[in-house]
């Protein structure tokens, strides 16, 4: 496919020197050395059930160039669809600061019912980009601010392909980067290729979602960053894999980790034929009462996949302890489970998450897919991944904990998990233009509800703000306070989108 590719390119810019060229698809369908091959790229929105549009903030991280992602329209002969649901899509494209258009699905054929249907298409269209027309040039030029990150790692997602669950590895990334939303905080996408120590000095938290396979190199960055105060948050076998993605005696990481590797525990995950139950819960977790776990120490709580058993380092601090289930599934010897998964019993499997100071940084680490579970099914119609609220709830509040004082967050007492934004300085760096969007529309199919106030809070340390002004939908001044160490202003009843720009001292 590489060499079809610079073969058409070849031709094409021998006849059409000045011809731009794009591919639909992005970071999950293309490797970076084909990405740059070409003038922009058409990522899919991604967009998750709350509105985040998770494909821009991975197209975001790749800095490719002009990188577009479009909405859908509904022919207007199916269904009345009311315009302020793709308007929120477009909304979350933009936020993200993604080039927007519409992919229009419906046939525009004139006078094919006097005005009904191409009507209500062009209503629809124009609804959709009316905060997209307005907001869209004010992004030219804009550079993220960073605080949280997680990595992604094109080498895992060639061993998922190779272990032939290539969509473990979206279900990682994307779990990842919704929970890390959900803090509040700037979120970007860290490409493997980009991980030095130059652009990972820039961040205050890195995950590492169920990133086996980590080179040498790749780890001694990171444990320098550690070293030097970062937040690191990793899960599953993390650097059990070298670059070449041979297998490792111990993690990459272990010394940073707190924790030392043992072995892999499969025979709750698997049946007596070797073959994996997908989707069904097998491990379940004990909270400690440590304060980074005490929110969930009123009961268990479960996920798919096998676990890891690992020996705790001395300085480490145990979050979680493993509850083993209540039965190892055997149908040969009629011992089975029906569409609930076997409760857990009474005996532990050891250390499960640890707490670990290493040099001026810290480590939370699991020896869970957590990021993979938010995502995958359950196996049962009664099972969802409504199931797993335990992590889109605990995850934001370990962010919060880890790093309570970041460069800026944005929080929302109403439809917290709706209410997402964004930061981004202008081309100036004298104003850092703010991004609001209320997603709720999305969920309640077209049902606003709106929301009494978001507050932004910042770090007058690293972003020292003088002023703050809304301009779209509306232009409104409004009041920095500097409170508890921290700047905060005040957003009062933003609109389905809201922009804002705050002015640098």
């Amino acid at each position: 496919m590489t060499d079809m590719l610079d073969e058409i390119i070849a031709i094409m810019r021998r006849h059409r020197p000045n011809t731009l060229l794009s591919l639909n698809g992005g970071p999950e369908s293309f490797p970076n050395d084909i990405m740059q091959k070409v003038d922009f790229i058409y990522a899919e929105p991604i967009t998750s059930d709350t509105g985040i549009s998770i494909g821009s903030i991975l197209m975001r991280g790749w800095d490719r160039p002009d990188y577009q992602a479009g909405v859908f329209s509904r022919p207007g002969y199916l269904d009345t669809f009311p315009g302020s649901i793709p308007r929120v899509k477009a909304d979350a494209l933009i936020v993200q600061n993604a080039r927007t258009f519409i992919v229009g699905n419906a046939p525009i054929i004139g006078h094919l019912d006097g005005q009904g249907f191409s009507k209500r298409w062009f209503q629809v269209a124009a609804e959709t980009w009316e905060d997209v027309r307005n907001v869209d040039a004010a992004l030219e030029g804009a550079t993220p601010l960073t605080s949280a990150a997680a990595l992604y790692s094109e080498s895992m997602r060639l061993q998922r392909a190779a272990e032939k669950r290539p969509t473990a590895f979206r279900d990682s990334v994307v779990g990842a980067l919704e929970t890390l939303t959900y803090s509040g905080r700037p979120v970007e996408s860290l490409p493997e290729f980009r991980l030095t120590s130059d652009v990972l000095k820039q961040f205050e938290l890195l995950a590492l979602p169920e990133v086996d396979v980590l080179s040498s190199r790749h780890a001694a960055v990171i444990r320098r960053w550690v070293n030097d105060g970062g937040t690191l948050l990793a899960t599953g076998k993390c650097g059990l894999l070298d670059g070449q993605r041979r297998a490792r005696s111990n993690f990459a990481l272990a010394d940073v980790l707190g924790v030392d590797y043992e072995s892999e525990e499969k025979k709750y995950a698997y049946d007596a034929e070797g073959n994996f139950k997908e989707d069904v819960v097998q491990t379940y977790l004990d909270s400690t009462g440590h304060p980074l776990t005490k929110s969930l120490a009123t009961s268990t709580v479960g996920l798919s996949g096998t676990f890891l058993r690992v020996k705790k380092r001395a300085g480490a601090e145990e979050i979680f302890r493993y509850r083993l289930p209540w039965m190892v599934e055997d149908l040969k010897n009629d011992k089975w489970f029906n569409w609930g998964p076997p409760p857990p019993g009474k005996e532990t499997g050891g250390t499960a998450g640890v707490y670990h100071k290493f040099g001026k940084g810290q480590v939370v680490y699991l020896g869970v897919p957590l990021f993979e579970a938010l995502h995958g099914a359950l196996g049962a119609v009664v099972f969802d991944r409504r199931d797993r609220f335990w992590i889109r709830k605990w995850v934001p509040r370990l962010v919060r904990q880890l790093v309570p004082h970041p460069i800026a967050e944005l929080e929302s007492k109403v439809l917290g998990e709706f209410v997402h934004g964004t930061f981004f300085y202008d081309q100036s760096r004298r104003y850092v233009l703010v991004q609001i969007l209320n997603a709720i529309e999305l969920a309640t199919e077209a049902q606003y509800v709106t929301v009494p106030e978001v507050r932004i809070r910042l770090n007058p340390q690293r972003l020292n703000v003088a002023a703050a002004r809304v301009v779209w939908p509306r232009e409104q001044d409004l009041e920095v306070v500097s409170r508890d160490g921290k700047l905060h202003v005040a957003v009062p009843r933003p609109e389905r989108y809201t922009a804002l720009y705050l002015k640098l001292a």
